[in-house]
């Protein structure tokens, strides 16, 4: 019966190598089986053999185990990786503990299991989660720089509910954002006469000399907690109380009017110019909202749009012209000054004030 078992585990083993000639014979005597079992052992364990492992699975070397082996009562599973024509296969290599009726180990049945697809699928598996992480990581990448495009463009309420509509954002364009607001105030900055300014500019020192100036103007803008709106040429437009309402939106404008003409003036004396501002304000309701499909734009509509642009232009150089609806709004820290009624061409007289300075505390 323990020969048969042998022969059978002899069996299980050599499927692991390339088959003798002969097969394996019924007739061989133990050495012989010994031997051979042994030589089936290096082929599948390949450099990860050693004598003694022969000796652990064959039964008449059993009482030179060692005390650990004869105590076993589980599997002791190791992968083998070996040649078999031409092709690397897997394979599950299990030593059983066949014992006596004493519970002594007589030898350890080797069973040999092909665990190739299995180990190449866990591997493709390994392989698409590696990938797809990168494809995810790269994803989030450009998420991130689609995110900081869009936040130059619109106000960072307004990009955020762009992003929460569902599909991309060039799907999206034909879904309308807009909102009216109650209380906003209007501001319009024109750079006097830059035209002729700039005519003897070559175009790098020209677009390099409104950036820099307009930059200042963008900081400011966040100072205060305004929007800029756009650029229109040598024309600079905010306006405060959207995307997010604020009570105080008058207050904030004028601030920042004040704090453009005393960049100006530090902008002129570090680059030696003589440019001048006219800046307008006016104060009311106004149409706010997103434009273009793909070229994202917010802008607003409304008359009290076009009053502020008005108080811009028939307003006075170097100063900051303010229309009543603006004054009301305004608290007693500022330095007011009465211009009285302008005519303003397509909307009749307006009652106007210059915002002068900021009063001493």
């Amino acid at each position: 019966m323990r020969r048969r078992q042998r022969q059978d585990a002899l069996r299980r083993v050599s499927r692991l190598s390339p088959p003798e000639p002969d097969g394996i014979s019924a007739q061989r005597t133990p050495a012989e089986d010994q031997e051979c079992f042994a030589e089936s052992l290096r082929q599948s364990f390949g450099n990860r053999y050693s004598p003694e492992l022969g000796l652990y699975a064959y039964g008449p070397f059993q009482p030179g185990l060692p005390q650990g082996v004869r105590r076993a009562t589980q599997r002791n599973e190791a992968q083998v990786h070996r040649q078999l024509s031409r092709q690397r296969i897997t394979v599950d290599f299990s030593l059983i503990p066949v014992k006596d009726q004493h519970g002594q180990v007589l030898f350890l049945l080797p069973e040999g299991r092909d665990i190739t697809e299995k180990v190449e699928a866990e591997a493709l598996i390994a392989r698409k989660n590696r990938e797809l992480q990168k494809l995810q990581a790269t994803a989030e990448k450009a998420r991130a720089v689609s995110d900081a495009l869009l936040l130059n463009i619109l106000p960072s309420p307004i990009a955020e509910r762009l992003k929460a509509r569902p599909g991309p954002a060039s799907s999206r364009s034909h879904d309308i954002i807009a909102d009216h607001f109650d209380e906003v105030s209007v501001l319009f900055a024109d750079l006097v006469d830059f035209t002729r300014f700039s005519a003897c500019m070559c175009p790098e020192q020209l677009v390099a000399l409104l950036n820099d100036l307009f930059s200042t103007f963008d900081a400011i803008t966040e100072t205060h907690g305004l929007e800029k709106i756009k650029t229109i040429g040598d024309t600079y437009m905010a306006a405060a109380g959207l995307p997010i309402p604020i009570p105080d939106h008058a207050v904030r404008t004028a601030q920042m009017a004040l704090d453009m003409l005393d960049a100006l003036q530090d902008f002129n004396r570090r680059h030696e110019h003589l440019l001048q501002l006219r800046i307008g304000i006016h104060s009311g309701s106004v149409v706010a909202g997103v434009i273009g499909k793909r070229k994202f734009t917010y802008d607003l509509w409304g008359e009290t749009v076009n009053t502020a642009s008005r108080m811009e232009s028939h307003g006075v150089v170097g100063r900051i012209q303010i229309s009543d609806a603006t004054r009301e709004r305004l608290d007693d820290r500022f330095l007011l000054q009465e211009r009285g009624l302008i005519d303003v061409k397509g909307m009749g007289q307006f009652h106007t004030w210059f915002l002068s300075g900021r009063r001493c505390v």
